[in-house]
């Protein structure tokens, strides 16, 4: 874990002195801001991110606000999100359903040919 931090602290500190507002976690893929562009933004969005230089105060206010304003939001998504479980596992639940099915069929298919191919095995000898 500590060369992953190492690796990360040299990541950011290369993208603020080359001015970027990101720079790309090597393990996740995923951007992250530098503290130099939450400066820009002037406040402290309260998301926990990585370099925020806002602590205190300030930044306990700005969470609680963006807590309230994006509430419904937050839970919207979790609704559909669970909307979107149930109808991924009903649907895993049909295809096995068939699966087993046609599976069964085949297997039944295949006694079938068994039994005929020995009629025929039987008949000639």
């Amino acid at each position: 874990e500590k060369p992953m931090m190492t690796e990360i602290e040299e990541l950011h500190r290369a993208a603020c002195a080359a001015g970027e507002d990101t720079y790309e976690d090597p393990q996740t893929g995923l951007t992250v801001f530098t503290a130099a562009c939450h400066r820009k933004r002037g406040s402290c969005c309260g998301m926990g991110c990585r370099h925020c230089p806002f602590r205190g105060a300030d930044r306990a206010a700005s969470a609680e606000a963006l807590s309230r304003e994006t509430a419904p939001t937050r839970w919207t998504m979790v609704a559909l999100l669970n909307a979107l479980v149930v109808d991924v596992a009903r649907r895993v639940f049909e295809l096995a359903v068939a699966l087993g099915a046609a599976l069964s069929g085949l297997a039944a298919l295949r006694g079938t040919e068994d039994v005929q191919t020995t009629k025929r095995s039987t008949a000639r000898a």
